[in-house]
């Protein structure tokens, strides 16, 4: 057994090198301490949060395990329990949905999920797509919200189902091919959530 970390490598994956961790309590611990965590940002009524992409990585306390940013943003509108925060910027019910890419696979969606995302032809609108997959339209909202902002889904005519009076409609995350990073702007005209984070989180 080598006794000395090497310093370019992250704690968990020298601990699972040498035995004495499993791949199943690396995921664990990388749920407790980054994705659970970063989840609960979009809770928060406010607050602007932003990740240093250039700070020194503290590899003695890492998992190095990632995740992709869109499989980051799905997990924590998944979580969000009080919707009150968002509740204004739910599509409007006859907007119309259409899928982005050719695979969803690789965020492993629930079954809703990819309904959802695979009834999004640029025609039906939600209360349609409510209908046929026989669910809730308010519960078919929030899945295709959260799809949205995964970029998964566009939504069509946002300018009209996504406008509330006295606010901008919400803007879909920027990605920047210069630094690979997103940023989400609030839909509010003084901006009370901005959260900018890597296109990819290892920790």
């Amino acid at each position: 057994m080598q006794t000395i970390r090497p310093e370019h490598l992250p704690m968990g994956q020298w601990l699972q090198t040498q035995g004495l961790l499993q791949t199943t309590q690396l995921q664990s611990l990388f749920r407790e301490v980054v994705i659970q965590p970063i989840s609960q940002l979009w809770s928060l009524p406010q607050g602007i949060f932003r990740f240093q992409s250039q700070a020194r990585l503290p590899l003695a306390e890492m998992t190095g395990l990632s995740i992709p940013a869109s499989a980051l943003t799905l997990a924590g509108f998944r979580n969000l329990e009080n919707w009150s925060r968002w509740e204004d910027q739910l599509p409007d019910p006859k907007a119309t949905l259409l899928k982005l890419g050719a695979s969803s696979t690789a965020l492993q969606l629930t079954s809703l999920e990819l309904d959802v995302w695979r009834e999004a032809n640029g025609v039906r609108d939600l209360v349609t797509i409510a209908r046929k997959l026989q669910q809730p339209l308010h519960e078919v909202q929030k899945v295709s919200f959260r799809l949205h902002h995964a970029g998964l889904l566009e939504l069509l005519d946002t300018a009209a189902s996504l406008t509330v009076p006295g606010r901008r409609s919400w803007l879909p995350p920027i990605f920047s091919q210069a630094i690979g990073q997103v940023e989400a702007r609030s839909p509010l005209a003084e901006p009370l959530l901005r959260v900018r984070i890597p296109s990819r989180i290892t920790f």
